[in-house]
């Protein structure tokens, strides 16, 4: 497996600044990964000239924003971050890892261990009478399994295609739990060790914020959607405080 079989897939609204800083971190990297950037402002971003650039219609969401990046890459894998993540020192920027897991032991989905730092967190999801419970799950040694992890994904573009692995495009954002809960039993997540992802939040622009500002919305059409009566969030991170 070559470096140049990874694309990092990068969604992008409104935050030219950001997308220009992560695709600088991802030159100082060294590394021969393929670049794919899917953009949904009105105005396309300036990119350099190895980098591919999608221009989606405007304000079409991160949901619809991921399934672009699937429909466009070439690459059989596919990282996708958003675009205020960048990458650190060289030695921690190593994806390939993430790759190995793939494949193995029913896995067909992984993530980093480290963000900013810090042990990534991860979490199990249990649905009983309509309720989904979110609890943490403690880091192993090596990669350990989980539910949902946070938004930094390495996939084996093949099997998602081969499965139709597709996000809500009805959720622009706070699609994270809709995610991982539609796709209970057919994703096998695992967190793997080595490799530390940044993430550097931007709030952008007025605009940005209005567009981006639909969090209970999002939240009523995800329990709506699917017929739930409640979500508890005994995790740390507290991914979906809001009760219903």
């Amino acid at each position: 497996m070559k470096e140049s079989d990874i694309t990092i897939g990068i969604t992008s609204f409104l935050r030219p600044e950001a997308l220009e800083r992560l695709l600088r971190s991802i030159k100082a990297t060294g590394r021969e990964y393929q670049v794919l950037v899917v953009d949904q402002s009105r105005k396309p971003p300036k990119v350099p000239g190895n980098v591919q650039l999608v221009q989606a219609e405007f304000d079409v969401g991160l949901s619809r924003g991921r399934n672009i990046l699937l429909e466009n890459v070439t690459t059989p894998y596919l990282f996708i971050v958003d675009d205020d993540t960048m990458f650190g020192e060289a030695h921690e920027s190593d994806l390939c890892p993430l790759t190995e897991y793939l494949g193995r032991d029913g896995c067909n989905l992984t993530t980093p261990s480290k963000r900013n730092g810090d042990p990534a967190p991860g979490y199990s999801i249990e649905v009983k009478d309509k309720h989904i419970y979110i609890n943490n799950v403690e880091p192993g040694k090596g990669a350990w399994p989980v539910d949902m992890h946070p938004n930094y994904l390495m996939l084996d573009v093949a099997f998602w295609k081969e499965n139709n692995i597709r996000w809500d495009p009805k959720l622009k954002i706070n699609e994270h739990l809709a995610f991982f809960y539609d796709h209970l039993g057919i994703l096998n997540p695992m967190i793997v060790d080595g490799v530390n992802i940044l993430h550097a939040h931007v709030m952008g622009s007025p605009m940005y914020r209005k567009g981006r500002r639909a969090h209970a919305e999002n939240h009523t059409k995800f329990v709506r959607d699917r017929g739930i009566l409640d979500i508890h969030d005994n995790s740390r991170f507290r991914y979906w405080p809001r009760k219903t």
